[in-house]
């Protein structure tokens, strides 16, 4: 078997596994931010860009 043929083969199989974790994690931060009306539209998600999902709700949390 040709190398550069295999190597081809199985580009993009450990991909595949990463696809759907980034979904999982989007809609376990909407649910969890779901008392806020936050609503999770895109990844990748970061620290920042909840904040900002926070922010743009005009909510203010417990204690504050």
């Amino acid at each position: 078997m040709n190398w550069h043929a295999a190597k081809n083969y199985i580009k993009g199989v450990g991909e595949s596994g990463i696809i759907p974790t980034a979904a999982a994690i989007a809609n376990a931060v909407e649910d969890a931010l779901a008392p806020w009306g936050v609503e999770v539209d895109e990844v990748p998600l970061t620290g920042a860009r909840v904040l900002a999902l926070l922010r743009a709700t005009g909510k203010r949390g417990r204690g504050r």
